[in-house]
């Protein structure tokens, strides 16, 4: 959702996400507060997925010291998604999907005007993509 060019219409809208700005772990404090520190505004969920990806991909070059020739190792450090993550902890199904929450959001005005997601709650703990077990893939 583009919060910022929505407005006053995205008020008392529900969505589900694995993420939102408000989700209260250490990275996702961190990215949250950075950005807004530089770009002003809060940062929508792309964002957060991007960096997240950055991060994996650092992760796994750490693991093999810099050893990008080392595929196996590399692949083997991105399957354990040994990071802080933006979401919070998580791991992966047999068919590379994130095994994750996910959370009702609603969007709210916060104190300082600005158009927001909040969580209400956890819908999902852990959970499995609903077709993991019909995917051919699997590590």
């Amino acid at each position: 959702m583009t919060l910022p060019a929505v407005k006053e219409a995205a008020l008392g809208n529900f969505e589900t996400r694995y993420w939102s700005p408000d989700l209260n772990n250490e990275a996702n404090r961190r990215y949250v507060s950075d950005f807004r520190k530089k770009f002003g505004y809060t940062p929508s969920f792309y964002g957060a997925q991007s960096y997240d990806g950055i991060m994996l991909i650092d992760s796994a070059v750490r693991a093999v010291k810099g050893d990008l020739g080392n595929k196996a190792g590399m692949i083997a450090a991105m399957r354990r998604a040994d990071y802080k993550s933006t979401r919070g902890p998580y791991t992966y199904n047999v068919n590379h999907f994130p095994i994750e929450n996910f959370y009702l959001l609603k969007t709210v005005r916060a104190a300082d005007g600005e158009f927001s997601l909040q969580i209400q709650k956890t819908v999902f703990e852990n959970h499995k993509d609903a077709y993991y077990q019909k995917c051919p893939m699997t590590w």
